[in-house]
């Protein structure tokens, strides 16, 4: 009886392993997806009403648009969250970043980042939230610890951590 036991326990421990990874794995596609649909949507409205010298008929635009996205499809696409996809392109406007970043990096990850004005600074935390793979959490309390500016009182810059990042394959999103 107690073999049998064992045996349960083992075939049971497998296949739970196998759930428990087929939940992970589609966790990060469903995430990945969903940042980028996000970027799509920031991009799309950014591109057709937001430019150039319709900018007072692009804010409204985007209300109206609020509007009907929420009532078609959820409080997920109010305004103040298109104005998120909004700033999402605007912090990450290339599109191959932001496709790498979003198999590393969850939507909450991505707001966090949005708190941090300075690209250069951006960039070292979504590089080493990505590649050190920080919850949110941890991003939140690194930013609040100043770990980017303690880093560059301590070593003078940090470009060479951000290419020892890049080399061990997180993509570099800086401007060129």
């Amino acid at each position: 009886m107690k073999a049998a036991a064992r045996a349960d326990d083992g075939l049971f421990g497998d296949v739970a392993g196998l759930i428990d990874g087929a939940r992970a794995r589609s966790a990060v596609a469903i995430n990945s997806e969903l940042v980028m649909l996000y970027w799509s949507v920031g991009k799309r409205v950014r591109d057709e009403v937001l430019g150039g010298e319709r900018a007072a008929y692009g804010a409204q635009v985007v209300t109206r648009l609020a509007e009907r996205l929420t009532a078609s499809y959820g409080r997920g696409w109010s305004k103040p969250n298109l104005l998120k996809m909004l700033k999402l392109v605007d912090d990450y406007p290339d599109e191959p970043i932001v496709s790498t970043l979003s198999r590393q990096l969850s939507w909450s990850h991505f707001i966090e980042l949005f708190g941090i004005s300075e690209q250069q600074e951006r960039d070292f935390y979504a590089t080493f939230a990505a590649h050190e793979r920080w919850s949110v959490r941890t991003l939140r309390s690194k930013v609040a610890g100043k770990l980017y500016e303690r880093t560059i009182a301590a070593r003078g810059s940090v470009d060479g951590l951000e290419a020892a990042h890049d080399a061990a394959g997180v993509v570099g999103h800086r401007r060129p």
